[in-house]
């Protein structure tokens, strides 16, 4: 059986992942904008293997939330996250959270998104997955 509170939880848990990601490096920011952090810095704060530190690098690169400045730095794209992949990731669950069975197009509603966005938002799950 499907524990879908429990699923939830674990996808807040990793979504707040991203968030701390994303907030050291706004903290480790130079004069220029520029983050030079290192994977085993950040593997000890987020707890993760270097691995693991790599891929969320890579998917954070890829759902436009950092870019690379030059070959150990990076760029904060959106600091704000609310508007982001990982922030309609979090508005999803809480909607889901509220209303269990709820259809797609209720859930579409309740964010004020369209089909196609909210398919967007389901896909970045299933990104972050790989």
């Amino acid at each position: 059986m499907w524990d879908g509170q429990a699923s939830v939880m674990n996808w807040n848990d990793l979504l707040q992942q991203y968030r701390t990601l994303i907030y050291i490096l706004l903290e480790k920011r130079n004069e220029a904008g520029i983050s030079h952090v290192t994977v085993t810095e950040l593997s000890k704060v987020l707890r993760l293997s270097h691995a693991d530190i790599s891929s969320q690098m890579q998917k954070c690169i890829d759902l436009g939330l950092i870019e690379v400045a030059d070959p150990s730095g990076f760029h904060v794209i959106h600091a704000d996250l609310t508007n982001s992949p990982i922030g309609h990731m979090s508005q999803l669950l809480k909607v889901i959270q509220q209303l269990p069975d709820s259809s797609f197009e209720q859930q579409a509603e309740q964010l004020g998104f369209t089909l196609k966005e909210l398919e967007a938002v389901y896909g970045y799950f299933i990104y972050l997955l790989l």
